[in-house]
């Protein structure tokens, strides 16, 4: 039986920092920023003027909130900010890499809320 097609070895032969991990962070940024522009797009069809920090907080602006198409595309950037997380925070330490505990600014020039 042969191990070719099975993604197991492979993974496990990269590290953090590695060409393969960090073609996987590029690749989530890149489409993480992809779908920001996405978003903000459809919120400035909405409500001209948006700002990428008005669509970080949709619920402050009830016409935004209550479009579904909005919450779609909304919703499927808070996935890929997600998956990158698990990726930062699971996939690292089981390459041996370091834990983070959370990464220091989010793709797309959100930084991340201090800790209390």
């Amino acid at each position: 039986m042969s191990d070719q097609g099975s993604p197991g070895p492979r993974i496990r032969a990269g590290q953090p920092g590695s060409p393969e991990v960090a073609a996987i962070e590029k690749l989530f940024e890149e489409m993480i920023d992809q779908q920001l522009e996405k978003v903000l797009t459809i919120a400035n069809s909405i409500r001209p003027g948006m700002t990428r920090d008005d669509v970080m907080q949709p619920h402050d602006f009830k016409d935004l909130g209550g479009d579904p198409i909005f919450n779609l595309e909304d919703g499927i950037l808070a996935g890929l900010r997600a998956a990158l997380a698990a990726l930062r925070q699971n996939i690292y330490p089981a390459l041996g890499g370091p834990t983070l505990e959370r990464p220091p600014e989010f793709p797309g020039g959100f930084p991340m809320p201090p800790e209390d």
